[in-house]
């Protein structure tokens, strides 16, 4: 059986569990501190939530705010993701264009890269 993950907390606003929006468990009936029966609250803005089959944790109003949260975090990470691989691309046609001063576009031709690639340029490095 799925635990309940649901926070209660006490109604009553001379209590001072209320007061400091202490969220308990949901096993907890009454308010430790002045005996009030507890209710179902949200455990990011303590709002009341209805007593229902469905397992909510948060309102509305936060899960809006939290979905609107991961939509835009996930924007960004698209976006840090094209300027990455802008990037690399510019840095792959620095090096093409390296390669093709430092050999020629014949020579470079023949090279088919890989471990090739490097023993030609270790070459040329040590020959200057």
């Amino acid at each position: 059986m799925a635990t309940d993950n649901r926070k209660k907390g006490c109604p009553n606003p001379d209590c001072r569990l209320h007061v400091k929006q202490v969220k308990q468990a949901s096993d907890f009936n009454y308010c430790p501190n002045c005996g009030t029966k507890t209710i179902y609250v949200c455990r990011r803005c303590f709002c009341q939530l209805p007593d229902t089959e469905e397992r909510r944790s948060l309102c509305e109003q936060c899960e809006t705010e939290l979905e609107e949260k991961r939509q835009e975090r996930n924007e960004n990470v698209k976006t840090a993701a094209h300027k990455g691989a802008g990037a690399i691309s510019s840095a792959a046609r620095t090096i093409k264009l390296f390669a093709k001063e430092l050999f020629g576009p014949d020579e470079l031709e023949q090279i088919r890269g890989g471990e090739e690639f490097r023993e030609k340029l270790i070459d040329r490095n040590i020959r200057r």
